[in-house]
């Protein structure tokens, strides 16, 4: 039987900020996911209010810092159950130099340089 796909918390309901600019769309199919930690916030988010401020913080960092269109990944991990949107299915992240348009962009709540995320969190992708 085929696997139930997690459920996508939509950018409207973690309070995104709109896209600058004119996003670039993907040339599907495509082959790769590409998988990251997002390092800061460096705790994983456990519950939808922690995600959604996390989301935000990411946000504001890779447009207001960064200097890039949107948050930079395609979907993000939190370890409360959910995925989340990010610049989603159809559009070319920023998250993986020189290969933005070759594969979608993942990343991990969390700082993951010494442990793993959740089993949970990561049956979510893999899964």
């Amino acid at each position: 039987s085929l696997a139930e796909c997690p459920p996508i918390v939509p950018r409207c309901m973690w309070g995104a900020r709109p896209y600058r600019g004119t996003p670039r769309p993907l040339t599907l199919p495509l082959a790769n996911v590409f998988i990251h930690h997002t390092f800061k916030p460096d705790v994983p988010c456990r519950s939808f209010a922690a995600c959604a401020r996390a989301m935000r913080a990411m946000q504001r960092f890779h447009q207001d810092t960064r200097g890039w269109d949107d948050i930079g990944y395609s979907f993000v991990v939190g370890s409360d159950g959910y995925l989340y949107q990010g610049r989603g299915w159809h559009w070319v992240g920023a998250h993986t130099k020189g290969y933005n348009s070759k594969g979608y962009g993942v990343g991990y709540v969390g700082d993951f340089t010494a442990t793993l995320p959740d089993t949970d969190a990561i049956s979510l992708v893999r899964d």
